[in-house]
Protein backbone atom coordinates (compact mmCIF):
# COMPACT_ATOMS: atom_id res chain seq x y z
CA UNK A 1 0.00 0.00 0.00
CA UNK A 2 0.92 3.83 -0.99
CA UNK A 3 -0.33 5.77 2.06
CA UNK A 4 0.21 9.22 2.28
CA UNK A 5 2.03 9.84 -0.53
CA UNK A 6 3.22 13.10 -2.14
CA UNK A 7 4.48 13.96 -5.23
CA UNK A 8 4.75 17.18 -7.03
CA UNK A 9 6.51 19.15 -10.01
CA UNK A 10 8.17 16.02 -11.27
CA UNK A 11 8.90 16.28 -15.19
CA UNK A 12 9.17 13.19 -17.30
CA UNK A 13 11.12 15.34 -20.14
CA UNK A 14 11.15 12.86 -23.14
CA UNK A 15 9.55 12.53 -26.24
CA UNK A 16 6.53 9.31 -25.79
CA UNK A 17 7.08 10.07 -21.88
CA UNK A 18 4.55 8.49 -19.50
CA UNK A 19 3.89 9.19 -15.41
CA UNK A 20 5.21 12.84 -14.88
CA UNK A 21 4.38 12.31 -11.43
CA UNK A 22 4.46 8.40 -11.20
CA UNK A 23 4.49 5.48 -13.64
CA UNK A 24 2.67 2.62 -12.12
CA UNK A 25 2.08 -0.91 -13.12
CA UNK A 26 0.18 -3.31 -11.26
CA UNK A 27 1.21 -7.13 -12.18
CA UNK A 28 -0.76 -10.15 -12.57
CA UNK A 29 -2.88 -11.22 -9.81
CA UNK A 30 -0.90 -8.48 -7.76
CA UNK A 31 -2.62 -5.54 -5.57
CA UNK A 32 -1.98 -1.63 -5.38
CA UNK A 33 -3.58 0.76 -3.19
CA UNK A 34 -3.03 4.51 -3.63
CA UNK A 35 -4.71 6.04 -0.58
CA UNK A 36 -4.61 9.65 0.96
CA UNK A 37 -2.06 10.91 -1.71
CA UNK A 38 -1.48 13.93 -3.15
CA UNK A 39 -0.38 13.59 -7.46
CA UNK A 40 -0.02 17.99 -8.19
CA UNK A 41 1.79 19.73 -10.11
CA UNK A 42 3.37 16.79 -12.42
CA UNK A 43 3.94 16.73 -16.24
CA UNK A 44 4.92 14.59 -19.05
CA UNK A 45 4.51 17.36 -21.60
CA UNK A 46 7.03 16.43 -24.23
CA UNK A 47 5.92 15.02 -27.77
CA UNK A 48 2.68 12.86 -27.27
CA UNK A 49 3.49 12.68 -23.54
CA UNK A 50 1.00 10.89 -21.50
CA UNK A 51 -0.25 10.68 -18.33
CA UNK A 52 0.66 13.97 -16.53
CA UNK A 53 -0.33 12.74 -12.85
CA UNK A 54 -0.37 8.97 -12.89
CA UNK A 55 0.25 6.51 -15.91
CA UNK A 56 -1.72 3.29 -14.84
CA UNK A 57 -0.91 -0.15 -16.89
CA UNK A 58 -3.48 -2.23 -15.17
CA UNK A 59 -2.46 -6.29 -16.23
CA UNK A 60 -5.04 -9.29 -15.75
CA UNK A 61 -5.37 -10.00 -12.95
CA UNK A 62 -4.24 -7.04 -10.96
CA UNK A 63 -6.56 -4.56 -8.76
CA UNK A 64 -5.16 -1.18 -8.26
CA UNK A 65 -7.22 1.29 -6.07
CA UNK A 66 -7.12 4.68 -6.03
CA UNK A 67 -9.10 6.65 -2.78
CA UNK A 68 -9.07 9.31 -0.90
CA UNK A 69 -6.40 11.02 -3.65
CA UNK A 70 -6.26 14.15 -5.57
CA UNK A 71 -4.98 14.55 -8.81
CA UNK A 72 -4.25 18.52 -9.70
CA UNK A 73 -2.43 20.89 -11.59
CA UNK A 74 -0.90 18.15 -13.85
CA UNK A 75 0.06 18.56 -17.10
CA UNK A 76 0.51 15.72 -20.67
CA UNK A 77 1.43 16.26 -24.18
CA UNK A 78 -1.39 14.22 -25.56
CA UNK A 79 -3.24 12.00 -23.06
CA UNK A 80 -4.01 11.71 -19.91
CA UNK A 81 -3.18 15.30 -17.91
CA UNK A 82 -4.37 13.74 -14.75
CA UNK A 83 -4.72 9.69 -14.82
CA UNK A 84 -3.27 7.61 -17.87
CA UNK A 85 -5.16 4.25 -17.34
CA UNK A 86 -3.85 1.39 -19.59
CA UNK A 87 -6.12 -1.85 -18.63
CA UNK A 88 -5.29 -4.95 -19.93
CA UNK A 89 -7.77 -6.93 -17.62
CA UNK A 90 -7.35 -5.67 -14.53
CA UNK A 91 -9.21 -4.00 -12.29
CA UNK A 92 -8.87 -0.13 -11.36
CA UNK A 93 -10.79 1.48 -8.73
CA UNK A 94 -11.42 5.42 -7.95
CA UNK A 95 -12.98 6.00 -4.98
CA UNK A 96 -13.20 9.63 -3.09
CA UNK A 97 -10.83 11.26 -5.35
CA UNK A 98 -10.41 14.17 -6.61
CA UNK A 99 -8.89 14.98 -10.07
CA UNK A 100 -9.37 18.76 -10.94
CA UNK A 101 -6.81 21.15 -12.82
CA UNK A 102 -5.23 18.95 -15.41
CA UNK A 103 -4.78 19.99 -18.83
CA UNK A 104 -3.78 17.44 -21.85
CA UNK A 105 -2.81 18.69 -25.59
CA UNK A 106 -4.98 16.40 -26.92
CA UNK A 107 -7.64 14.47 -25.29
CA UNK A 108 -8.63 13.01 -21.54
CA UNK A 109 -7.79 16.41 -19.87
CA UNK A 110 -8.46 14.73 -16.51
CA UNK A 111 -8.78 11.20 -17.14
CA UNK A 112 -7.78 8.90 -20.36
CA UNK A 113 -8.24 5.18 -20.21
CA UNK A 114 -8.83 2.58 -22.43
CA UNK A 115 -9.92 -0.89 -21.58
CA UNK A 116 -9.25 -4.30 -23.03
CA UNK A 117 -8.95 -7.96 -22.14
CA UNK A 118 -12.55 -8.11 -19.60
CA UNK A 119 -11.22 -4.75 -17.88
CA UNK A 120 -13.19 -3.46 -14.87
CA UNK A 121 -12.99 0.52 -14.54
CA UNK A 122 -14.68 2.26 -12.20
CA UNK A 123 -15.35 5.90 -10.87
CA UNK A 124 -17.22 6.45 -7.48
CA UNK A 125 -17.93 9.26 -4.99
CA UNK A 126 -15.10 11.11 -7.20
CA UNK A 127 -15.16 14.50 -8.70
CA UNK A 128 -13.43 15.56 -11.91
CA UNK A 129 -13.69 19.39 -12.12
CA UNK A 130 -11.64 21.79 -14.45
CA UNK A 131 -9.59 20.03 -16.09
CA UNK A 132 -9.30 21.07 -19.68
CA UNK A 133 -7.91 19.14 -22.96
CA UNK A 134 -7.84 20.20 -26.60
CA UNK A 135 -9.29 17.89 -28.57
CA UNK A 136 -11.72 15.82 -26.62
CA UNK A 137 -12.94 14.98 -22.90
CA UNK A 138 -11.67 17.84 -21.03
CA UNK A 139 -12.77 15.57 -18.19
CA UNK A 140 -12.91 11.99 -19.14
CA UNK A 141 -12.29 10.15 -22.60
CA UNK A 142 -13.49 6.43 -22.14
CA UNK A 143 -12.32 3.74 -24.65
CA UNK A 144 -13.53 1.13 -23.90
CA UNK A 145 -12.57 -2.17 -26.31
CA UNK A 146 -13.46 -4.62 -24.13
CA UNK A 147 -14.78 -4.75 -20.30
CA UNK A 148 -16.78 -2.53 -17.63
CA UNK A 149 -16.95 1.20 -16.96
CA UNK A 150 -19.05 2.42 -13.97
CA UNK A 151 -19.05 5.93 -13.23
CA UNK A 152 -21.41 6.18 -9.53
CA UNK A 153 -22.53 9.04 -7.09
CA UNK A 154 -19.95 11.48 -8.80
CA UNK A 155 -19.60 14.58 -10.01
CA UNK A 156 -18.02 15.85 -13.51
CA UNK A 157 -18.10 19.65 -13.66
CA UNK A 158 -16.55 22.82 -15.20
CA UNK A 159 -14.16 20.81 -17.19
CA UNK A 160 -12.92 22.66 -20.94
CA UNK A 161 -12.60 21.26 -24.25
CA UNK A 162 -12.98 21.45 -28.08
CA UNK A 163 -15.01 19.09 -28.14
CA UNK A 164 -17.44 17.37 -25.82
CA UNK A 165 -16.21 18.26 -22.51
CA UNK A 166 -17.49 16.34 -19.89
CA UNK A 167 -17.12 12.76 -20.45
CA UNK A 168 -16.26 11.21 -23.81
CA UNK A 169 -17.00 7.39 -24.73
CA UNK A 170 -15.72 5.25 -27.55
CA UNK A 171 -17.15 2.22 -26.49
CA UNK A 172 -17.84 -1.06 -28.43
CA UNK A 173 -18.78 -3.89 -26.47
CA UNK A 174 -20.02 -4.51 -22.99
CA UNK A 175 -21.22 -2.01 -20.15
CA UNK A 176 -20.89 1.07 -19.39
CA UNK A 177 -23.35 2.14 -15.98
CA UNK A 178 -23.78 5.51 -14.53
CA UNK A 179 -25.21 6.27 -11.82
CA UNK A 180 -26.50 8.84 -9.12
CA UNK A 181 -24.13 10.71 -11.04
CA UNK A 182 -24.22 14.62 -12.06
CA UNK A 183 -22.57 16.53 -14.89
CA UNK A 184 -22.43 19.96 -15.17
CA UNK A 185 -21.25 23.33 -16.72
CA UNK A 186 -19.06 21.14 -19.16
CA UNK A 187 -18.54 24.11 -21.91
CA UNK A 188 -18.89 21.75 -25.11
CA UNK A 189 -21.16 19.75 -23.84
CA UNK A 190 -21.75 17.14 -20.76
CA UNK A 191 -21.65 13.10 -22.64
CA UNK A 192 -21.38 12.02 -25.71
CA UNK A 193 -20.57 8.27 -27.16
CA UNK A 194 -22.18 5.17 -28.12
CA UNK A 195 -24.95 4.97 -25.31
CA UNK A 196 -27.84 2.85 -24.34
CA UNK A 197 -31.76 3.86 -25.41
CA UNK A 198 -32.43 4.34 -21.70
CA UNK A 199 -30.04 7.87 -21.83
CA UNK A 200 -31.16 8.98 -24.96
CA UNK A 201 -35.41 8.59 -23.74
CA UNK A 202 -34.05 9.86 -20.50
CA UNK A 203 -32.29 13.21 -21.59
CA UNK A 204 -34.56 13.56 -24.98
CA UNK A 205 -37.05 16.67 -23.19
CA UNK A 206 -33.22 17.95 -21.86
CA UNK A 207 -32.08 18.19 -25.69
CA UNK A 208 -35.25 19.55 -27.00
CA UNK A 209 -34.42 23.30 -26.45
CA UNK A 210 -31.29 22.86 -28.88
CA UNK A 211 -31.71 19.24 -30.76
CA UNK A 212 -27.74 18.41 -30.32
CA UNK A 213 -27.19 16.35 -27.59
CA UNK A 214 -23.74 17.92 -27.63
CA UNK A 215 -25.11 21.57 -26.93
CA UNK A 216 -26.50 19.98 -23.95
CA UNK A 217 -26.23 22.59 -20.45
CA UNK A 218 -25.85 23.35 -17.85
CA UNK A 219 -26.77 20.03 -15.60
CA UNK A 220 -27.63 16.64 -16.82
CA UNK A 221 -28.54 14.74 -13.43
CA UNK A 222 -28.01 10.84 -14.48
CA UNK A 223 -30.19 8.40 -12.05
CA UNK A 224 -28.71 4.90 -13.56
CA UNK A 225 -28.43 4.14 -16.98
CA UNK A 226 -26.86 0.89 -18.47
CA UNK A 227 -25.45 0.06 -21.97
CA UNK A 228 -26.16 -3.52 -23.21
CA UNK A 229 -25.74 -2.93 -26.34
CA UNK A 230 -23.77 -0.04 -29.00
CA UNK A 231 -26.23 2.25 -30.07
CA UNK A 232 -25.12 5.85 -31.49
CA UNK A 233 -26.74 8.67 -29.39
CA UNK A 234 -28.62 10.58 -31.93
CA UNK A 235 -30.05 14.35 -31.43
CA UNK A 236 -33.92 14.32 -30.00
CA UNK A 237 -36.39 14.92 -32.87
Amino acid sequence: MFHFVELSNNVVAEEFGEGGGWFLTTNYAATTDVVDSSITSNSATEHYGRGGGIFLEAESGGTTTIRGSTLSGNQSGSLGGGLRIISRGGTTTVAESSIYGNSASSSGGGVHAITYGQGALSFSRSTIAANSATADGGGMTIINLAGTITIADSTVSSNSSGSISGIYFSSSVDTVSIERSTITNNTSGGIRGPIDEELSCYTKRLWQATGRPEALSPILVVISIQKVHTTSLAPAS
